[in-house]
C-alpha cells in the first residue's frame, strides 16, 4: 500500500465579486520583503493574500507586478493571466496599464505600450507610478528612436525625484541620450517647450567634442545657461570628467588600458545587485588564480546605468577580447542580436536566435529539473507523481518535470499542487503505483515535507539543489536523509561556504572566467567540453553552455555518491 499526500484546500471566500470599489493599503509584510530584495517571498505573500480575501484580483496584480520588478517577465505573465482587469478598482487599473506598457516594452512593443501610457490621465496617478510612467514613456520612445521624445519624458521626471543619486542618473541619461543625436541637429534651435531643452542640447554638443577646451567649453555653457537644472555638482562633476586624458573611455579603470581585458557587464543596483556582486567575487578569484603570464584583466560596468548598448560596443571598440554579461534576462534579450565581432557570454539563457558570437551560460532550475528526470529514469523507476507549491514558480517546474519525464518514456502517474497557507496532512490512498515522487519545494517547505513522506512510507523522493541553504548543515539536513537530488560536482565534493546559494553564484563566477576564452577559439566547436566547477560543460548548437550534474541521496552528516560519474 502506497500512500500519497493529500492536500487540504483553503475554504472558499464568498461569490466572485464584479466590482470593487476601492484599492486595499500596502500589506506591510509583503512591502517589507520588497524592500529587503525577498521578492519570492512578496510573492508569496500576496498569493496568500488573493486566495484568502475578497479583492483577489488586486492582490495577483501585485504579484504580477513583483514578480516583473524581480525581472521574471515569464512569471509575471503566469500571474496576471490570473487576474480579471473589469474587476480592478480604478486606481489598479491604471496600475495594469503601467504593468502591461512594461511588459510591452520588455518584449519591444514599443507603440502598443505607448498607446496605453497615452491613454492613462498623468494627475490621477500617485507620485510613485507618476515616476513610472515617464521612464516607461522614454523607454517606449527610446525603442522607437525619437531620442528627442525621450529626453523630453526624462525632464518631465526630474521635478519627481527626491534623492540626488537618482537627480544625478537621470541627468546622465539625458546627457547620453541627446549625445547619440548628430551634431548637425543638435546645433539646430531648439524652438519648442520645456524651455531647459536648449541648454540640454547645448551640452550635449560640449560633451560630444573632444580635446582640451571642454572645460572652457562648459564654463561657457553655465554662463549662457545659469538657473539649468544641470549646474551645480552635476556639472561640477562633468569639469572633473573632463580633465581626464580623453583616452580613457567614461566609467572605465584607466589602469586596465595597458593590456588585454574582459568586459563584464553586472547590475550594481535593483534586485539582482547582490547576486551580482558575488558572481564578480568568483570572476576575480578565477582570474587571481589564473598562471598565464599575460592573462586578461577585467574591466566591470554597470548594466543597470541605461547604457547597456553603449557599453558593449565601447567595451568591443576599446579592444575587449570577450565580455562576460548580461545577466538579467531581458538584457540577454536585448543584446542577443546585436553585431559585435568578439565573443559575449550572457550569463543566463532566453529563447530565440541569436548573434553568431553569443553564447549564453545559465544556472537554470530546468537543467536540474531534467537531470533529475534522467537519473530517475536511470534508477529504473517508470511510473512517477509530482508535488510542488501552488505558485507560478512550482507550476512551471512540474510543468517542465512532465514534459522531459514524458519524453523519456516514463508515466506520469499523479501531480499535487500544496498551498503554504493551508494546513497539510496525509491519508491512506489506494495503491498507486507510483515509484518515485519529483518534490518541489524551499528548504522551509522540504524539512517539513520529507520526514512525512518517508512516515507515510511513500515512494523514493527525488528533488532539485533548492532544498539546501547549508550542505554543512549537518543537524538541520538530517531532516532531508533520502532524498535524491542533483547539484554542482564542486559543491558536492567539499562545500566550503555557508549559504549554498552563495556557493554556487562564486562557482559560477568562476566557470564564466574560464569559459570565455575557449569560445573564441572554437566557436560553435560540437565536440567543446570543459570539466567545470558547476558540472560537466559542453555546448548545443543553439549556443547554450549545458550543465552535467552529480546526483547524489543525502545521508545523515554527508551526501553519498548515488552516481559516482554524475547524470548526464
Amino acid at each position: 500500500m502506497l500512500l500519497w499526500l493529500l492536500v487540504s484546500q483553503v475554504a472558499c471566500q464568498g461569490g466572485l465579486q464584479r466590482l470593487i470599489a476601492s484599492t486595499p493599503p500596502e500589506d506591510p509584510q509583503a512591502e517589507a520583503l520588497k524592500r529587503s530584495g525577498q521578492f519570492q517571498g512578496a510573492i508569496r505573500r500576496y498569493e496568500q493574500l488573493a486566495k484568502t480575501t475578497g479583492q483577489p484580483d488586486h492582490y495577483w496584480l501585485e504579484a504580477a507586478d513583483t514578480a516583473l520588478r524581480s525581472g521574471d517577465s515569464v512569471e509575471a505573465r503566469q500571474w496576471a493571466d490570473k487576474l480579471k482587469v473589469q474587476n480592478l478598482s480604478p486606481v489598479d487599473r491604471d496600475r495594469w496599464a503601467l504593468f502591461s506598457s512594461r511588459m510591452d516594452l520588455n518584449e519591444g512593443r514599443a507603440q502598443e505600450a505607448l498607446v496605453k501610457l497615452n491613454s492613462l490621465p498623468e494627475q490621477r496617478l500617485s507620485e510613485a507610478d507618476q515616476r513610472n510612467f515617464h521612464v516607461l514613456k522614454a523607454s517606449a520612445f527610446n525603442q522607437q528612436g525619437d531620442l528627442n521624445g525621450s529626453a523630453l519624458e526624462r525632464m518631465a521626471l526630474t521635478p519627481l525625484l527626491n534623492r540626488q543619486e537618482d537627480l544625478d542618473r537621470n541627468f546622465e541619461t539625458i546627457l547620453e541620450t541627446l549625445k547619440r543625436l548628430p551634431t548637425k541637429e543638435l546645433k539646430t534651435a531648439w524652438p519648442r517647450p520645456p524651455p531647459e531643452m536648449a541648454g540640454w542640447r547645448a551640452l550635449a554638443l560640449v560633451m560630444k567634442a573632444s580635446g582640451n577646451g571642454v572645460a572652457t567649453a562648459l564654463d561657457e555653457w553655465q554662463s549662457q545657461y545659469p538657473q539649468h537644472p544641470a549646474g551645480g555638482g552635476f556639472l561640477r562633476r562633468l569639469k572633473s570628467s573632463s580633465n581626464e586624458p580623453q583616452e580613457a573611455p567614461k566609467a572605465l579603470d584607466k589602469d586596465a588600458m595597458k593590456g588585454p581585458f574582459i568586459g563584464v557587464l553586472l547590475p550594481q543596483e535593483g534586485p539582482y545587485a547582490s547576486a551580482a556582486e558575488i558572481i564578480r567575487k568568483g570572476l576575480e578569484s578565477a582570474h587571481a588564480s589564473d598562471t598565464q603570464p599575460q592573462k586578461p584583466d577585467l574591466r566591470v560596468l554597470n548594466s543597470a546605468s541605461g547604457h547597456l548598448l553603449e557599453d558593449l560596443h565601447t567595451l568591443e571598440s576599446e579592444g575587449a577580447i570577450g565580455i562576460i554579461g548580461p545577466l538579467i534576462k531581458e538584457e540577454v534579450t536585448a543584446l542577443m542580436l546585436q553585431p559585435i565581432n568578439i565573443p559575449v557570454l550572457a550569463l543566463n539563457q532566453v529563447e530565440g536566435q541569436a548573434a553568431k558570437d553569443f553564447f549564453q551560460f545559465g544556472l537554470t532550475p530546468e537543467d536540474e529539473v531534467e537531470q533529475v528526470a534522467a537519473k530517475a529514469f536511470a534508477d529504473g523507476r517508470r511510473v512517477a507523481g509530482i508535488l510542488y507549491p501552488e505558485t507560478a514558480f512550482g507550476h512551471r517546474l512540474a510543468e517542465h518535470f512532465k514534459h522531459t519525464w514524458r519524453s523519456l518514456g516514463g508515466h506520469l502517474l499523479d501531480d499535487r499542487a500544496f498551498q503554504e497557507a493551508s494546513q497539510t496532512v496525509f491519508k491512506d490512498q489506494a495503491s498507486l503505483g507510483a515509484d518515485m515522487v519529483f518534490l518541489i519545494a524551499d528548504p522551509q517547505q522540504a524539512k517539513t515535507l520529507v520526514p512525512m513522506l518517508h512516515d507515510a512510507q511513500g515512494p523514493k523522493i527525488y528533488t532539485t539543489s533548492k532544498i539546501f541553504e547549508d550542505l554543512r548543515d549537518d543537524r538541520s539536513n538530517q531532516a532531508l536523509n533520502g532524498v535524491i537530488f542533483c547539484d554542482m560536482p564542486a559543491l558536492l565534493a567539499a562545500p566550503k561556504e555557508d549559504h549554498a546559494e552563495s556557493a554556487r553564484l562564486m562557482a559560477f563566477g568562476r566557470d564564466a572566467y574560464r569559459i570565455l576564452p575557449t569560445l573564441k577559439a572554437t566557436r560553435l566547436d560540437p565536440d567543446w567540453h570543459l570539466e567545470g566547477e558547476t558540472g560537466s560543460l559542453h555546448i548545443n548548437a543553439a549556443h547554450q553552455i549545458k550543465r552535467d550534474l552529480s546526483c547524489r541521496e543525502w545521508v545523515a552528516r554527508r551526501p553519498e555518491d548515488a552516481a559516482p560519474h554524475g547524470a548526464r
